[in-house]
């Protein structure tokens, strides 16, 4: 495929947060080279997403909704019929999610 317009680049280059870029220099070819996208690391998924995030704002919003979800989708995932129960599932979700991003970071590493 063609390159972008040199003003369209400098502008995504000037919008890529730095630590971002810091990880596409060092990694990037080699994580993209090497990983399977059959085969999803959550943990890869997170780091990449926390990389991309340009405030610490940003970062925290990200770690809140994969740390604690919205009850709604707790409901759903463990097939809860009422609301509330979704809160004694915090838990059991939290150390799912744990054992899913561990083994994700671990895998790259």
């Amino acid at each position: 495929a063609p390159a972008p317009p040199p003003e369209a680049e400098r502008a995504l280059a000037a919008a890529t947060p730095s630590a971002f870029r810091a990880w596409l220099e060092t990694a990037g070819a080699a994580d993209v080279l090497t990983s399977d996208y059959r085969r999803r690391h959550k943990g890869q998924d997170y780091r990449l997403t926390l990389l991309a995030a340009r405030t610490w704002r940003e970062r925290a919003g990200l770690l809140r909704f994969a740390a604690l979800p919205p009850l709604a989708q707790i409901q759903a995932r463990y097939r809860l019929r009422h609301r509330w129960q979704a809160l004694l599932y915090y838990p059991r979700h939290l150390a799912g999610r744990a054992v899913q991003y561990g083994r994700g970071l671990l895998a790259h590493h």
